[in-house]
């Protein structure tokens, strides 16, 4: 009874009422629910509907200043909750544990959420870190093995990305070489980020410093993403594409090297683009990373 008075054809009903709707735009075509296309069909016998997930896309990719302020917030409690609870981890640890930690701290400093996609993944060791998306498990982490945090942060509807590479105790060279070139191609695209630029030449310079040591044969995808209302949303911007990237844009550079001999990683920062360059967001690992792998 309730939803037959208040559902959405009772919505339409009205609007249909009210306005001459020529045509309807519809988002999220994989998921929009049949019964309510039907009902929008039924109301609007003469109306067009039209897929409208391009014009919504165009409209989230640029953010205003307060979309951006929130999202820098968002960012800020990752930085501080990164910093509060890596140097609280010890062998011993599981996943889970590290997850509880996590979450607890971007909860408590004001976050509604974890990201928007996924909530945070804590791949550990050679086999488990091998999945480009995870579950959480009971594993034990351990000593001299790669630990990925991986976490965003939704902070009044919009999302914040952090991922850093972690080692407990010494640091075997093989990963500390593997991430300091993954930060070297991360700082890279930092460098070429700003308005007008399109993702082909950002993701070429990416790749170009990985090349350089070989790494570029584990990094199997394009090395930026766009962020906003969801963490890692439409447009994708694959390396093979000159996709322009416009002022107030807000991104992840994510530089994933997947399926070493010991383990993957992600490095992943969230980013402002501005007319002049790149303003990051986050900023744990501009000092993290090259002083824990130096």
């Amino acid at each position: 009874m309730v939803g037959e008075q208040f559902g959405f054809s009772t919505l339409f009903q009205e609007l249909s009422g009210q306005y001459n709707i020529k045509k309807i735009g519809t988002v999220g075509t994989l998921i929009f629910p049949q019964i309510i296309y039907a009902q929008l069909q039924s109301t609007f016998p003469n109306g067009e509907i039209v897929n409208a997930e391009s014009l919504m896309i165009d409209l989230r990719f640029v953010k205003s200043k307060n979309e951006i302020a929130c999202m820098r917030k968002g960012a800020e409690i990752l930085d501080a909750t990164f910093a509060d609870v890596i140097p609280q981890i010890e062998p011993g640890w599981t996943e889970l544990d590290i997850q509880a930690e996590i979450t607890s701290g971007i909860l408590k400093r004001g976050a509604e959420s974890t990201a928007a996609a996924w909530e945070p993944m804590i791949p550990s060791g050679p086999v488990h870190s091998k999945l480009c998306m995870n579950r959480n498990s009971r594993r034990k982490v351990k000593e001299s093995e790669i630990i990925c945090l991986q976490v965003g942060a939704l902070y009044e509807g919009h999302n914040a990305a952090l991922n850093s590479p972690v080692v407990l105790g010494s640091i075997p060279d093989e990963i500390k070489e593997a991430v300091n070139c993954a930060y070297d191609a991360t700082e890279a695209i930092v460098a070429k980020l700003k308005a007008g630029v399109s993702s082909k030449e950002v993701n070429e310079v990416g790749k170009a410093v990985l090349a350089k040591k070989g790494y570029d044969k584990y990094s199997p995808y394009a090395m930026v993403h766009n962020i906003g209302l969801c963490e890692c949303e439409s447009p994708w911007m694959a390396e093979d594409k000159a996709f322009i990237i416009p002022e107030n844009a807000t991104v992840c550079i994510d530089t994933f090297l997947f399926r070493m001999d010991w383990g993957s990683f992600r490095i992943e920062d969230t980013i402002a683009v501005t007319a002049t360059g790149a303003d990051p967001l986050t900023r744990f690992n501009e000092t993290y990373i090259r002083k824990r792998f130096a």
